[in-house]
């Protein structure tokens, strides 16, 4: 009897675009069948310290310094450079996440966010879970916190994004644009 291929869809509740994508996500593979799906929020999987920092300073320098958060956005995003600093800060925070992935065993995992897209890149690249790998970037512009190694799969929004993936050394058959 063959297995039925199990898919987990991981958003973040910060902000609700990324949690929106990944719930459009799971009812469209619970419309076309043939797989167990579950979303879950990836922020639910974390260090509660770093769920409370994570939320609340996003979201107060959004509203209170947006100049701040636009220059944090401006030097964080070097395509490749910050990846092992960051990767160490997010496997410290995210054990339970690795250990809800490393039980579940997905055949494919989706993300919305790139909390999870990098911590399941992690994993994958180890050896420690074998499952594809598809990221949904929920922005226009591409920012270098969506950028894993180990990818099967970039959907973007518009060609420019997909360039863009391209001009940095993503092959461009793993990305798709879908609007």
């Amino acid at each position: 009897m063959r297995r039925v291929p199990r898919v987990l869809v991981l958003s973040a509740s910060s902000g609700a675009g990324h949690v929106r994508a990944g719930q459009a996500l799971e009812k469209a593979f619970r419309a076309r069948g043939g797989c167990q799906v579950e979303h879950i929020d990836a922020l639910g999987y974390v260090s509660k310290l770093f769920q409370r920092i994570y939320d609340r300073m996003y979201i107060r320098m959004v509203r209170r310094a947006p100049e701040m958060m636009r220059v944090l956005y401006e030097r964080t995003d070097r395509p490749w450079e910050h990846l092992r600093r960051r990767l160490a800060l997010d496997r410290m925070n995210a054990r339970p996440m690795i250990q809800l992935l490393r039980r579940v065993q997905p055949n494919l995992c989706v993300a919305t966010h790139f909390l999870p897209a990098e911590i399941i890149a992690w994993l994958i690249a180890k050896g420690k879970l074998r499952a594809r790998n598809a990221i949904v970037v929920t922005d226009f512009d591409v920012h270098a916190m969506w950028l894993c190694r180990t990818v099967d799969r970039y959907y973007v929004a518009i060609e420019e994004a997909a360039e863009y993936l391209a001009g940095i050394g993503v092959p461009r058959e793993r990305v798709r644009v879908c609007g």
